[in-house]
């Protein structure tokens, strides 16, 4: 069995990454994931320095999923009513990717930008890394 979390690393300084980081943990009852800001030092020691700040990672099962595969990816691991988001897996990445990047491009600009990233509540420090 794999002892290894589910890490999610995530732009810390990005409004609309920390809106949907706080968003899956709230829908996460099992708390299967754990997260982690891109800036932090488990980014930079499990991706190697290979981390982009323009990109979700998600490692599950110590696989590393990116862009609109990993939100796909995290969505069906919610399971229930998130689980339909998988037949979007369909798409080819080349075209989803484009919407995700067309969006990562935006971001800052539609949803802000913070210049630190979330402090986790006392409840939340458990599942985040750093």
């Amino acid at each position: 069995m794999n002892t290894t979390p589910n890490i999610i690393f995530f732009d810390g300084h990005c409004g609309l990454c920390d809106r949907f980081v706080t968003k899956i943990f709230m829908l996460d009852k099992k708390r299967r994931f754990r997260f982690a800001p891109l800036q932090g030092p488990t980014a930079s020691r499990i991706l190697l320095g290979h981390q982009t700040f323009d990109s979700v990672i998600y490692m599950k099962d110590e696989k590393m999923y990116d862009k609109s595969q990993a939100v796909l990816e995290i969505l069906g691991d919610l399971g229930g009513f998130f689980s339909v988001f998988r037949i979007f897996k369909i798409i080819p990445s080349s075209l989803s990717d484009r919407v995700y990047d067309f969006v990562a491009q935006n971001r800052y600009g539609w949803f802000g930008k913070s210049l630190t990233c979330r402090l986790p509540s006392n409840f939340e420090k458990n599942y985040f890394l750093d």
